[in-house]
């Protein structure tokens, strides 16, 4: 049986995939520094850049979904955005919570 290769994503999608991750090191960083940054805040933006990325996996997922349709393909596609949105209700460091699990 031939065994599928492993296929990469284009150079320009690996750069912006990691340059994407700068928002997430940033706000973790922030989390870190001493007294002096409003902590709230931070894990707010990064509560609200983590439900983006949510719904854009989402998206990933609706799109494969839009090639082989098949039902749990869809329900999949929506779950992350619908968990990350009502996640944003919770106080920012529960949501943070909720978005890594």
């Amino acid at each position: 049986m031939h065994k599928p290769e492993s296929v990469l994503p284009p150079a320009i999608a690996q750069g912006l995939g990691y340059v994407a991750l700068l928002p997430f090191v940033a706000g973790a960083l922030a989390l870190w520094w001493p007294d002096g940054i409003h902590h709230a805040v931070v894990a707010s933006l990064l509560s609200a850049y983590a439900a983006v990325v949510l719904s854009f996996i989402g998206g990933i997922h609706w799109g494969h979904a839009l090639r082989q349709p098949q039902p749990h393909l869809f329900v999949w596609g929506v779950v992350p955005s619908i968990m990350a949105w009502a996640a944003q209700v919770l106080p920012p460091a529960w949501a943070l919570v909720c978005h890594v699990g």
